[in-house]
């Protein structure tokens, strides 16, 4: 690469390095990079396969759009969830996971921690029937599987707006977020809904704690997690990993959370809040 401009060859380098880390990571690689460079969206699903140890590799079910090989690329390569998460949990591991999408963070998740409990939030029904799907086919039993979508006011349904790609489906509205509304179809979908404090309340009775509070709802994330700072929900849980943006909304958030006694990490998009109050909850994985 000698002779090219320093940003063609930094640039050059990164997409080499993407394709040897996808070369690492599927079994099957040139379908999924065939599917990730594509231009044209390709029809139909595609079972991508993760390498694992002997008998432990992971099998994805997911379209061929470009798209869910991204959201793959991210969970496994990049681990952007996880960047300040404590080295260990107690056992067993309680994540809620809210806009679960196709599950492939709560396989992620699952592939870490051999021993724990599952609560997935999916509001759209392709999603949903693939997020089940997976971890059906991978064995991941332990696990709450709700066909809702996680709000913070009282009200039984919502209006989801149907995103370009599966990973953009949003309650807000795109007339209030002109900026973006190009990433939707302009189609709707009437879905229920729960509101996010009796919900994580529901699972802390349950479990008694909550280790990983994982958020990506395309837009109500800030709203979400406002919501359950109040009532002091927080405080049982260890680790909040979620994607906020980069408004004002987002440092209000934080000034909030850390005043619960969370040290916590601005890196738009991602928010990141470890609570430091119950650092002994590390006591087995």
């Amino acid at each position: 690469m000698e002779g090219l401009p320093a940003e063609l060859r930094r640039t050059l380098a990164h997409h080499l390095n993407r394709v040897r880390d996808m070369a690492g990571l599927y079994d099957n690689w040139p379908m999924a990079l065939a599917d990730r460079v594509s231009i044209k969206k390709r029809q139909g699903l595609a079972v991508y396969r993760l390498r694992g140890q002997g008998d432990e590799g992971i099998t994805l079910l997911a379209e061929r759009n470009g798209a869910d090989v991204r959201v793959i690329n991210e969970m496994w390569l990049v681990k952007p969830y996880l960047r300040h998460a404590p080295d260990a949990f107690r056992s067993p591991v309680c994540v809620v996971d809210i806009g679960a999408n196709r599950g492939y963070f709560a396989l992620f998740i699952a592939s870490r921690f051999g021993d724990l409990r599952l609560f997935c939030f999916e509001p759209e029904r392709g999603n949903f029937n693939l997020l089940r799907a997976n971890l059906s086919l991978n064995g991941v039993e332990a696990v709450e599987l709700l066909r809702v979508a996680v709000t913070s006011d009282q009200e039984n349904t919502k209006t989801l707006w149907l995103g370009n790609e599966p990973g953009l489906h949003t309650l807000v509205s795109p007339d209030a977020a002109p900026a973006s509304s190009g990433r939707y179809t302009g189609q709707v979908e009437v879905v229920d809904a729960v509101n996010i404090v009796p919900a994580l309340r529901s699972v802390q009775a349950r479990e008694g704690h909550v280790d990983i509070l994982k958020l990506d709802t395309e837009g109500t994330e800030v709203e979400l997690l406002t919501a359950t700072a109040g009532p002091g929900l927080l405080t049982a849980v260890r680790y909040i990993t979620a994607e906020v943006g980069y408004d004002q909304e987002a440092r209000c958030l934080r000034e909030k959370v850390e005043n619960l006694g969370f040290e916590t990490w601005l890196e738009p998009p991602y928010f990141y809040a470890l609570n430091r109050r119950v650092d002994d909850w590390s006591d087995a994985i």
